[in-house]
């Protein structure tokens, strides 16, 4: 379910707002993170080190976007137009 929030409901929704940069900036946090916890996790754990690795850098990634999309909620930026359609 994780993934399929990110990938559909999150990434969607940056796109169509058009602050693509939310997601370029999220991209790396997953990868570095991915890389540096599966370096150190593999070695003591195995591959449930290398699995817990991939989720760690997943929750960080979603919890990037659900702030960002939290701040541009505070902000008071509209996402959609009056008709219920997207700018």
């Amino acid at each position: 379910m994780e993934g399929y929030l990110n990938r559909v409901i999150l990434v969607g929704f940056f796109r169509g707002v058009g602050v693509v940069h939310v997601l370029v900036i999220g991209t790396t946090i997953n990868i570095s993170t991915w890389v540096l916890l599966a370096g150190v996790m593999t070695r003591r754990y195995g591959l449930a080190g290398l699995a817990a690795a991939t989720g760690i850098g997943w929750m960080g990634v979603v919890g990037y976007q659900c702030w960002n999309r939290a701040k541009l909620k505070q902000e008071g930026r509209r996402v959609f137009k009056d008709n219920g359609r997207w700018r």
